[in-house]
Order: structure tokens, then C-alpha cells, then sequence
């Protein structure tokens, strides 16, 4: 029988619905993770949609709810998931860190912020709820794969960074927090924002941004460009070393290794990111071992985000404020995804 309880905010693809025009079983869904451990159970979900909440339930189960507050207030949740649009993120994770009855571990899809103050406005009220463990479901961080490459990387097995190349698709705001945040894991140190600029489209209101990185203490070159998800989604990394070349490829599922012998593969894990998120929660909750989820956790994950905000502003996409600026967005939002 399930030990712990989660409940759900935002009935969703990431969630556990896929659109029409993906396959029917997505196995990286917080649902689909959920069912196949033993240790959890949903026991609440909350959409603003009723239909789309209705038939979430009626497949994975659940109590519906009529909004967050209520959900946390009355469904003595251990866990609760924050898989909404991007731009309700953060105040629904304020929501969650402001109610009395905040769950143990709170996970919120990423970004976990649209704006620079608000990272910092979120970062201050995790800071006073030390009993909640803010993570952030990047998804890298809890992959084998590219857990043991950064530990390569670390140990100096492959030498100093030369260079690093990252292609991408989907929106600055929407994938570059995934791009930052594996360059941070996979480089071995930290980055700077030297240049970016508006480039291909992205998403309706957040184009991707071509931004050039320098890789510290290494002085590498990193070079980030984005492509036309409408034409070709990407996400791939390749990272030059003096004795190998490591390519990450097909959305991080594929790593390959090239040194001066046969590539290696680095992938077959059987274990999805979202079932080991999942296993660090059942770990924490059970034995208190924090260790993996820590490596997530909201704080761990801010200096990428920073580095996000960097090069919004750098670009012109946002104000002084952090608000976006339709005229830089403007020059990259001329058509509708399909």
C-alpha cells in the first residue's frame, strides 16, 4: 500500500496527458513515474480546467479540487507538483510556501520563475520554510547518464574544457533553464554571459536567444544558438576536451563518448529521470537522506537561472524590471506554433 501522499497542480502533459500528437503512454510524466513505484499515491489534483482535471482523475486517480489553497489545506499531502504554464510557476510555489499546511517536498516544474525578483522573493520564503525542500525538475540532475559524465568532467578524466556547443529549440524561458543548467553540470564549473541576442523563434512571446558564454575557470568558449522548433526541435550538446569529445544528443537520451578509441555509450539506464526524482523523494522521506534532492533544490538551481536573466537582458528581451520588452520579443514572434 502507497506511504505517501502527492497531489497535482496543473492536470497536464508533464503532469500525465500528453497532447493529441504525442504517444499515448509519455513515460517521463509525474504520473506515469508515480505509478510505477509502490511507495506514492495521488490523492489530489487541481486544474483550472474541471475537464482536463476530470479526466486526470479518472485515469490516475485522485480528489479534485477547486483550487491550490484548498488542495493544500485538506489533502495531508507528503508531496505536491507544480506542472502549470511557466508564468504561474512562481506564485503558485509562493502559494505553497505561504500555506500551513506546505507538503514535505514541494517540485515545481522549470522555470521556477519567469523574473529575476521573483527568484529572489521565492528563494526568501524557502529559506524560511527549511521543513519544505523546494526541487526543481531539471530533469538532468536526477539522469545516471549525465550524473556520471559530471563526475568525469569533475575528475579532470578527460582534461580541461576547450570548447562546448549547444543547440536548442523552444523558447529561451522555456528550455534555456535546461541549456544553462546542464552546461553548468556538464562543463565542470561555472559560466559567464559575454553576448546574446534575439534569434530563432521559439515560442509565441519568449524567442530563443543566441547567447555566447565563456566557461570559468577554463576560459572556454561555450556557444548557445537556437533553432525553429516549428521546423526541427533539438537539444543537443558537444563538449571538446583534449582527450575526447562527448556528444549529447536526442533530448539527452543518447551520450556518447569519443576518445581516442571506440565510442562509448553512455545511456541504457532503465531508470527515466522522473522515476529517480521520485526514488530521492521515497529516499528522503523514509530514511531523511536529502542528498539528491538537495542537488535540486531551488537554491542549487539559482545560479542558473541568474545566468538565464543575464542574458535576457543582455538581448534586450526584458526591462530593467524584468518585464519583457515586445519589441525584442517582436523581431522572433512572427507566426503561431503549429
Amino acid at each position: 500500500m502507497p506511504e505517501f501522499r502527492v497531489g497535482i497542480i496543473g492536470a497536464g502533459r508533464m503532469a500525465g496527458q500528453p497532447g493529441e500528437r504525442e504517444f499515448a503512454a509519455f513515460p517521463g510524466t509525474h504520473a506515469a513515474a508515480i505509478a510505477e513505484g509502490r511507495s506514492f499515491e495521488i490523492a489530489a489534483v487541481h486544474d483550472t480546467d474541471p475537464d482536463q482535471a476530470r479526466r486526470f482523475a479518472s485515469r490516475w486517480g485522485g480528489q479534485i479540487y477547486p483550487d491550490a489553497p484548498a488542495m493544500l489545506a485538506g489533502a495531508r499531502l507528503d508531496v505536491a507538483v507544480i506542472a502549470t504554464p511557466d508564468d504561474t510557476h512562481a506564485g503558485l510555489t509562493a502559494t505553497g510556501l505561504s500555506s500551513s499546511c506546505c507538503p514535505a517536498v514541494l517540485i515545481v516544474e522549470k522555470p521556477p520563475c519567469t523574473r529575476r525578483a521573483e527568484l529572489g522573493g521565492l528563494r526568501a520564503l524557502a529559506e524560511a520554510r527549511p521543513a519544505t525542500i523546494v526541487v526543481v525538475n531539471l530533469s538532468r540532475r536526477f539522469d545516471r547518464g549525465h550524473l556520471d559524465l559530471s563526475r568525469d568532467v569533475a575528475a579532470g578524466r578527460f582534461g580541461r574544457l576547450v570548447e562546448a556547443t549547444c543547440e536548442y529549440s523552444g523558447g529561451w524561458v522555456h528550455s534555456g533553464p535546461h541549456v544553462v543548467d546542464t552546461l553548468r553540470l556538464l562543463t565542470g564549473g561555472e559560466l559567464r554571459v559575454d553576448r546574446a541576442a534575439v534569434g530563432a523563434f521559439g515560442r509565441p512571446g519568449d524567442p530563443c536567444l543566441d547567447v555566447d558564454l565563456t566557461s570559468l575557470p577554463s576560459g572556454a568558449a561555450v556557444t548557445v544558438r537556437g533553432a525553429d522548433e516549428r521546423r526541427r526541435p533539438v537539444f543537443d550538446i558537444a563538449l571538446r576536451f583534449p582527450a575526447a569529445t562527448v556528444r549529447v544528443t536526442e533530448f539527452g537520451q543518447r551520450i556518447v563518448v569519443d576518445p581516442a578509441g571506440p565510442s562509448v555509450s553512455r545511456t541504457g539506464d532503465a531508470i527515466l529521470p522522473t522515476q529517480a526524482l521520485y526514488g530521492a523523494c521515497s529516499r528522503y522521506l523514509l530514511d531523511g537522506d536529502r542528498t539528491a534532492l538537495c542537488a535540486a533544490r531551488l537554491e542549487a538551481v539559482a545560479p542558473s537561472m541568474a545566468l538565464l536573466f543575464d542574458a535576457q537582458e543582455q538581448a534586450g528581451t526584458v526591462d530593467v524590471a524584468g518585464a519583457p520588452v515586445a519589441a525584442g520579443v517582436g523581431a522572433s514572434v512572427g507566426g503561431v506554433a503549429s
